[in-house]
């Protein structure tokens, strides 16, 4: 069965293999090191496996969402880009996602798959286990020369809710 078609017995898995092992960035000033782990924010936003076209395409109205994440319990099912939803109509989201070219190992070197990003142009990518468990989402900042962090996310959720309160205080209930 196609990676593209997920279900319980055929969850995700890493693919990207030897794409980001192409990507040898040199060593010198600024370079990136570590590994993936290092780098993924550790508490990524998720959706469950079973949402619909329509919840899916909702969660893409933040336009810093660049990737969904479908998990089921504790495991990656799949993901979902904007562009996957473009022909779709409705029905269950998950048939339409994919792990290629989005999925990556903890272990990975950081300068590798950061170099592999930048070239292809993707901004997140699923961090998962040997036994798919969802670990983590390292995500490129848009300037491309660096990753977000947890702070990073935790002060960009305050600053939503910040100015999500005063605007409600001019909202008369």
């Amino acid at each position: 069965m196609p990676l593209n078609q997920p279900d319980d017995e055929h969850p995700a898995r890493p693919v990207l293999g030897d794409a980001v092992a192409q990507a040898r960035p040199r060593a010198g000033r600024g370079a990136v090191t570590g590994t993936v782990a290092e780098a993924m924010v550790t508490v990524p936003r998720t959706l469950p496996a079973s949402v619909c076209v329509a919840e899916a395409r909702a969660a893409f109205a933040d336009p810093k969402v660049h990737l969904l994440l479908l998990t089921r319990g504790p495991r990656l099912v799949t993901t979902l880009t904007r562009a996957d939803l473009v022909d779709a109509t409705s029905g269950p989201a998950r048939w339409l996602g994919s792990t290629a070219g989005r999925v990556t190992a903890p272990g990975e070197p950081l300068a590798e798959v950061g170099a592999w990003m930048r070239r292809t142009g993707t901004r997140r990518m699923a961090v998962i286990a040997d036994d798919d468990r969802l670990l983590g989402l390292l995500c490129l900042k848009a300037s491309g020369r660096g990753f977000c962090s947890d702070a990073d996310v935790r002060a960009r959720l305050s600053a939503s809710q910040d100015n999500l309160s005063h605007f409600m205080d001019g909202v008369v209930h």
